[in-house]
């Protein structure tokens, strides 16, 4: 029962991420578009290209883990890599 509860732990932690990602993204879009300047098309174009880069990332890493080498193998340095790039802007310096 516990590694059920554990894989399903994970699992949901990894959709949790990525509604966060994108729940900042609408919090964080005006913002952005003022720090840098952006046009209400390059605000367009940034927001849309999160959301694309998302739905190629699914359908690549979907291929990989049903066809090629198991979820848990694509899931894992996945997550891994969202902590460390988390970790990175967390220490970026602000100048």
């Amino acid at each position: 029962m516990l590694p059920s509860l554990l894989f399903i732990a994970i699992a949901l932690g990894g959709m949790f991420l990525n509604t966060y990602d994108l729940g900042e993204l609408a919090f964080g879009i005006k913002n952005m578009a003022r720090e840098f300047s952006l046009t209400l098309d390059a605000t367009g174009m940034v927001a849309s290209t999160i959301t694309f880069s998302a739905i190629g990332g699914a359908f690549f890493s979907g291929y990989l883990t049903d066809n090629k080498i198991g979820r848990y193998r694509v899931f894992m340095p996945d997550m891994l890599f969202f902590v460390l790039a988390a970790l990175a802007c967390t220490f970026a310096s602000n100048e």
